[in-house]
């Protein structure tokens, strides 16, 4: 019995019967894909990270572009796999890289087979890229290191500043079946001297990119209204002056005004609780009636900056806020009664701030100028 037990377990310890060799795997960690204009040729790029010179303890991070050229996104994955010495693994794969010629034509949809492959990286992350994806690709690394560390060093540092939403493929793939809110995904560019930029956000609708962009300024404002984080920094820019403040908290709610043909206007009530950290080189003590001055020209500023920003939403028929799905689960008789992206883009939008300083600082002009 004992001896049958043995064999049975050396049997089970063999491992898996399709098992490859790691060094025989080569990790993709960032695809990229660039379409030519009128939704013409797929120029595909993988990135593979390893490590350079690698002995027990250390090694150097290094990073190797793979590239080909087909009419269809299959035909350039099979072209780049033919290039590499080992089988490309998908498992480790972090960023997805999309041109805006390829984001404009339905992109979860033809990326929706990642899905069915095993193993498949649906929470590696999403990018637009400001011109070629393969141009930014071919820099490999930048002071040293490599464009994938770089770009995950970026967003996640974006997103914890809360200057933008990281999307996911999966919610990518999905957006095109969601009727009640859109997505909007980090633009990502190159400056004049090759150094890597977070441009705003790329607007979305309907699954696919509208063509317009939010600043970054305008990126924080969508942020700070659907998802603010305590203890975010906010500079708020009027014409003539700056304020520093800290976020304490945000709420806000919609109110629809019905009209004799519909809705007539909605109403987007922001209330905003901050720190007030510094406003530019005021040198006295603050008093209660600056206080009160401030709070009326902060809230006077974001309202006026905020429906910029919603214009904007609505020009690309991106319902980002999920204004729509508001109407839909709270006034279904409006709702039943429009074509709400015909709807969407025409209505009138009120964004109304109201700030409130909860506590007030002063930092040094000096050493926060430099």
């Amino acid at each position: 019995m004992k001896k049958w037990l043995i064999v049975a377990m050396c049997l089970l310890l063999t491992g898996c019967w399709d098992r490859q060799s790691l060094k025989a795997l080569h990790m993709v960690d960032i695809i990229g894909i660039d379409q030519e204009k009128d939704a013409g040729n797929i120029h595909l790029n993988y990135v593979v990270s390893s490590l350079a010179d690698a002995f027990q303890g250390g090694g150097k991070p290094d990073a190797h572009l793979y590239e080909a050229e087909n009419e269809n996104l299959f035909g350039a994955a099979a072209l780049v796999e033919r290039q590499m010495p080992g089988a490309a693994s998908l498992a480790n794969n972090r960023i997805y890289l999309l041109n805006r010629e390829f984001a404009r034509h339905n992109p979860g949809t033809n990326l929706d087979f990642i899905g069915k492959i095993p193993a498949s990286p649906m929470l590696a992350r999403v990018g637009i890229v400001d011109g070629s994806v393969g141009s930014l690709l071919k820099l490999e690394k930048i002071q040293g290191t490599t464009i994938p560390n770089i770009l995950v060093s970026m967003l996640n540092q974006a997103e914890q500043r809360n200057s933008l939403v990281g999307i996911r493929l999966w919610e990518l793939i999905l957006s095109k079946r969601n009727d009640f809110k859109d997505i909007a995904v980090p633009l990502i560019g190159l400056t004049k001297d090759n150094k890597i930029e977070i441009k705003g956000l790329s607007l979305f609708s309907d699954g696919s990119y509208s063509g317009i962009d939010l600043s970054p300024p305008q990126s924080v404002m969508l942020m700070t209204i659907d998802r603010y984080k305590k203890n975010q920094l906010l500079y708020i820019n009027g014409e003539n002056e700056t304020f520093i403040v800290k976020v304490d908290k945000v709420k806000r709610s919609f109110s629809v005004i019905p009209g004799p043909d519909g809705i007539q206007k909605i109403i987007i009530p922001v209330r905003m609780e901050v720190q007030h950290i510094s406003r530019g080189k005021m040198e006295r003590p603050i008093n209660q009636k600056d206080l009160a001055k401030f709070e009326k020209a902060m809230s006077e500023i974001m309202s006026v900056n905020a429906k910029k920003m919603i214009r904007l939403l609505q020009q690309a028929k991106c319902d980002y806020l999920g204004i729509g799905r508001y109407i839909y689960a709270n006034k279904p008789d409006l709702w039943m009664n429009m074509n709400w992206h015909e709807t969407y883009p025409k209505l009138q939008i009120e964004p109304e701030f109201k700030v409130n300083i909860i506590n007030s600082g002063i930092y040094d002009y000096q050493v926060e100028k430099e």
